[in-house]
């Protein structure tokens, strides 16, 4: 992990408190290799999500965005020496518990590889990592997401978590809103970086 650090590559951009984002990667070094762990560097990028850009994006939603998203945001773009192999992008949903800060990793083409929670409150959080709800989110696309938030697919919902545990549905359906939200943003405004590094030829998984 010492020689990983060593490696790694920042990209700094100042932000003024105004311009904070709403939630971060707390330990990029940390869970990036974790996430992909063939990477042998990373390269993260700022950009700004502003109110003109929030009004863009409600008209593809059919769910808010919360005020506190707008702001400078960034996602982390796992490489093997300059090859991309994917990127992580940390983003918020208002859960009955509080806030729930997701941790998602996507492949270049904007597909689920895998999500984990940085903040999440509740007894459903656990259990929602460890079964068949998160495999099905696997290797899904927008489309995919869109098919099981849309589908009001009480099985999945409820496979999502032990019948004892608190607000299962109500996660899950977070969790689903929060890949929707996460892959347009990502597309909208990491367009031109992910084009830019998808010149870098395949990556090897």
């Amino acid at each position: 992990m010492i020689f990983l650090f060593g490696m790694a590559v920042f990209s700094m951009v100042p932000q003024s408190v105004a311009g904070k984002p709403f939630c971060s990667l707390r330990d990029p070094t940390q869970q990036i290799f974790e996430a992909f762990p063939n990477a042998t560097n990373y390269k993260s990028i700022v950009h700004n999500i502003d109110n003109e850009t929030k009004k863009e994006l409600l008209g593809q939603l059919d769910f808010t965005i919360h005020s506190k998203e707008i702001g400078r945001h960034t996602v982390f773009f796992a490489l093997k020496n300059e090859v991309p192999l994917g990127l992580i992008h940390v983003r918020t949903e208002a859960g009955i518990w509080g806030l729930t800060e997701i941790v998602w990793a996507l492949d270049m083409n904007l597909n689920i590889i895998d999500f984990n929670f940085q903040r999440c409150r509740g007894s459903s959080c656990k259990s929602i990592l460890n079964n068949n709800f998160k495999a099905q989110l696997k290797g899904k696309s927008l489309d995919g997401v869109l098919g099981l938030l849309n589908s009001n697919n009480q099985e999945l919902y409820n496979s999502s978590a032990d019948e004892t545990s608190v607000g299962k549905e109500s996660l899950s359906k977070a969790i689903l809103r929060s890949a929707v939200k996460t892959m347009i943003i990502t597309d909208k405004i990491w367009h031109e970086d992910i084009a830019k590094l998808n010149l870098n030829n395949t990556p090897e998984m």
